[in-house]
Parts: structure tokens; sequence; C-alpha cells
């Protein structure tokens, strides 16, 4: 630490500056660059690596010709506005759009990989005996060096899949080709991560500077820096004393270099929310057939002694209402059952092992059974929608025997619910909005990249 603090202030600056500073001016300040003070005035060594990891972060992805872009361009866009092609046709629900769709909607889910793997070719972390120096110019170098896969990658995925898109195991062979090999290589993500990591170890190389001007944990040699070099250096901070260096090199870190950090967490957390996003359209999309949909229309809440529980099926494609009764009344003695969650945490039933709750059809109605009065929140039930029942307030039960009831209005027969394809289909253009949105695009009526 004392050899690179020599280093950086042997060479006297600003000698008129520093002369009033030192004997007229204001120190500066930790929160706001109350001088006007450059970090080259301080640090030539930091404005170069300031420097750096600005031109890296615009050439990766802020400049409008950045690598992010070219990415984007070749890999992404141009396959969403397919995929928006595609959601715009409402007439083939089954047959060769549907094929096309499932494709295009692969091909952006493997291209997003590249933007999500953790698989590298870099060692991202700065090793416990590695220098600073040494650390950041070599990544440096290795991410500038790399500009060349880049561009290789789009090239060679361009070609794959003008080759085999229109194959019939095109899915296949993408699955075959983003290997754990290929992602290692080919990942773009891993190039920001890198940057992130530079930036990392750049801060506390700073933090490190700052502890040392602020006198903390600097031990002999730092005091004995005190009493000669140090004493003849004030010119090479600008005429500033130690703490006030310390002040201005606080507030650049947090004003300057935190900002780019910022950007680039930024950036990379956006291709994760974009990720998700074409994960939820490729499953909308797949069970866009499906009358029941998931998180949308298939709950039911029933409410037991002032207790309320819901009723979850998820998708469920109709083709027999015995069946899906069936499957209903299934899922309703699966409430019961302990589950996992995400986590693989327990979760405790959700309905009480001594309530008797049920569904079947009777006299070709729907019919909920239970041992206790109940009712059903019919503006918390979507599911009921499925069977055509429309009432505006909760469902009672009325007692038969030794049942309470809930009997639904229509038999079976005269059940028709129709599937809105054209919600279904606008909210999966919506979606495919957000994404690209998401990524860096906007949709214009010309359907080209807005980048």
């Amino acid at each position: 630490m004392g050899s690179a603090i020599s280093k950086t202030v042997s060479v006297i600056t600003y000698p008129i500056r520093s002369l009033y500073n030192y004997t007229l001016g204001e120190n500066p300040n930790q929160y706001i660059n109350n001088t006007d003070s450059r970090i080259e005035e301080f640090n030539k060594s930091f404005k170069k690596k300031e420097d750096f990891i600005e031109e890296l972060k615009e050439t990766l992805m802020n400049d409008r010709n950045s690598k992010l872009t070219i990415f984007n361009t070749n890999l992404v866009f141009n396959s969403a506005n397919n995929l928006d092609d595609n959601f715009e046709n409402n007439e083939d629900n089954f047959g060769e759009n549907q094929i096309e769709t499932k494709k295009n909607i692969e091909w952006l889910k493997y291209i997003m990989k590249l933007y999500t793997t953790d698989q590298t070719i870099y060692t991202l972390a700065k090793g416990n005996d590695e220098s600073f120096e040494s650390y950041f110019n070599t990544k440096y170098g290795l991410i500038k060096n790399n500009y060349t896969n880049i561009h290789d990658s789009i090239t060679n995925l361009n070609q794959f899949k003008v080759t085999n898109f229109e194959k019939e195991n095109f899915i296949e062979l993408l699955e075959t080709r983003f290997n754990t090999q290929y992602l290692r290589t080919n990942s773009y993500v891993q190039h920001l991560n890198l940057l992130l990591h530079m930036i990392d170890a750049f801060i506390d190389e700073i933090n490190d500077h700052i502890r040392f001007f602020r006198q903390e944990n600097r031990g002999i040699l730092g005091n004995t820096y005190d009493y000669t070099i140090g004493f003849f250096t004030w010119m090479s901070r600008s005429g500033y004393s130690y703490n006030g260096t310390a002040n201005f090199y606080t507030q650049w870190l947090n004003n300057r270099i935190r900002t780019i950090r910022n950007e680039v967490y930024t950036k990379i957390q956006s291709f994760i929310t974009s990720n998700t996003l074409m994960n939820t359209i490729n499953e909308k999309s797949t069970h866009i057939n499906y009358h029941v949909q998931k998180n949308r229309t298939d709950r039911i809440r029933f409410v037991i002694n002032n207790t309320s529980y819901d009723l979850r099926i998820g998708y469920y494609l109709i083709i027999d209402y015995l069946q899906f009764i069936t499957y209903i009344n299934t899922q309703i003695q699966n409430m019961k059952n302990p589950t996992t969650n995400e986590n693989g945490n327990v979760i405790q039933p959700i309905l009480p092992q001594n309530i008797n709750l049920s569904v079947c059809i009777e006299n070709n109605k729907i019919v909920f059974k239970c041992d206790q009065v109940f009712s059903i929140n019919y503006l918390q039930s979507p599911l009921l929608r499925i069977f055509n029942e429309v009432v505006f307030n909760n469902i009672v039960s009325t007692q038969v025997n030794n049942n309470h009831n809930i009997i639904l209005s229509h038999t079976i027969n005269e059940i028709n619910y129709e599937i809105d394809y054209v919600q279904r289909k606008n909210d999966l253009k919506n979606r495919l909005t957000d994404f690209t949105t998401e990524m860096g695009y906007q949709f214009t009526q010309e359907g080209n990249p807005n980048a």
C-alpha cells in the first residue's frame, strides 16, 4: 500500500493551484465536489482506471454501437419481432403458426442463457496473492481481447439459425448446441460479471487509500511516510491535507465509481428480469389453449369458520367435465397434505384434517360439499367463471341432511366457456414488449430496432 501511494504522489503537478489550496483554499467535502477538483489532480493512476472501466462499460453495454446493441439486434430483437408476428396471428392456434411460435420462443430462451449463465472462461475474483495492478490490467486486457469472440458468436449463431430453423428437430439441435462448454465460451454476461469484479477490486483499492489518508490502520511505515516523503508531497494532492484528500476520494468513489458499478449491476439484473419474462411467455404460450390459466383463473376461495382456504389447480385443459371435477376434488384433498416450497421448506397443510370438503357432480350439476357451514368468496374465485357462474357476492352453503352444500347454477350440458384468444395473445404481446424493453429495445411501428 505504501509503495503504491508513493508512486501516485511522486510526480508533483498543478503547482500554482496546489499553492493556492494549501494557503487559502477550501478543503474538499466528502459528499460533493465543492472544490471542483479532478481525480487526476490527486492520482493519475486512478484516473486511468476510471477511464478503463468507463470504456469497457460503454463498449459492452451503453454505446449505440456497443457489443450489447449488436448482440441484441442480431440475436434477440429480430426473433422477438418474428414472435410478435406469431402472436398477431389469431387464426391459427394449433398448426404451423404454433410450431413457429414455439421455435422462436425456444430460440430466445436459449439465447437468454448467454445473458444469465454462470459459466465463464474467466477467473472473476482477485487472488489473495495477486496485486491489484496486475489483476486490473490483466482483466482489462482479457475483456478487450475477447471482443472478437463476441462478433464470432453473433456470426455463428445467425448461421446456425438460418441453417436449422425450418428443421423439425430445431429445438433438439438448440439443446445440443448450447451445452456447458458453448455457454462458457460464448456467454455475454461473463464480460459484465468480470467488469463488475474489476470495479469491486478498484473500490477496495480506493478504500485502502481513503483509510491511509484518514490515518487508519497505517502502522509504522505509514507514520514514517508522514514525516519523510509525505511531508513534502502536498503539491501532488493539489495542496490539500490528508483529510481533504480522503474527503475527495470518498465523494469521487460514491458519486462516480459506484455510479458506474450500479449501471453495470443494473444491466446484469435486467438480463435476469428479461429471462424471467421470457420463461413466463413460454409458459403462457404453451398453455394458451388451456381453459384454466395458472394464477389467473385457477383459484377458488373457501371460507370456513371465518378462515379462508385457497384452492389453486394450475393450468388445465378441459376435455371432459367429469374428469375435470374429479381432478378438482383430488386437488381439494391435497390441500390437507404438507408440501414444500422452492427452497425445500415444508409448508403446513392449507386445509385442516378435520374439515371434510369435496366436490362432485349430482343431477348433472356441480356440487361442493362440506360437513361444516362454508361459503365461497366469488370475487376471489375466478375458477367458477369457467362454469359460467355469475354472482356478485359470496355464495353461502345450505344444509342438506348432514352436509352443507353449494350447488352451481348450470348443468354440465349448459356450460359453454369460450377461450378469449384475443385477450390471451394481447397479454403475450404486452409481455413480449416488456421483455424487449427490459433488454433495451422498443418495437416501432415499422418493426425495426430502435436501439
